[in-house]
């Protein structure tokens, strides 16, 4: 029995998979979206450690120059409205080596002030003016 001849329209099946299909290409849009801000976020982060490091290298040069040695240091910079806890640290040379190794081997480390988890750490030489 028909009640209307018009069979135009939508079944109830063909709106269900066209939601079902419009939720999948929403899902992995925002996932994308979402992948972009981590990203964008870690690039600022090795940008910013990039301008730390450079800058700590010229410390370690005039502190060398100045004072013949290299000493442990810690400080916060900011940068970009971000602050970072930097700490270098001179590495202890091996017993039985000479008395005044050269190079000298230091450790650098950055982090987010106020986070426990270090973003990056670098190991470098450092050699000596005689």
């Amino acid at each position: 029995m028909k009640l209307h001849g018009d069979k135009s329209g939508y079944t109830i099946l063909e709106v269900i998979v066209a939601i079902v299909i419009l939720g999948f290409a929403s899902t992995a849009l925002f996932q994308a979206l979402t992948n972009g801000d981590r990203i964008r976020a870690r690039s600022i982060n090795v940008q910013n450690v990039s301008v730390i490091v450079a800058n700590e290298t010229e410390r370690i040069k005039n502190e060398t120059f100045r004072n013949g040695t290299v000493t442990d240091s810690s400080y916060k910079f900011e940068i970009n409205n971000r602050s970072y806890d930097v700490n270098r640290k001179v590495i202890e040379p091996v017993p039985g080596d000479s008395v005044n190794p050269c190079p000298v081997e230091l450790e650098l480390t950055v982090k987010e002030c106020n986070s426990e988890a270090v973003l990056f750490r670098f190991r470098m030489l450092q050699g000596c003016s005689r």
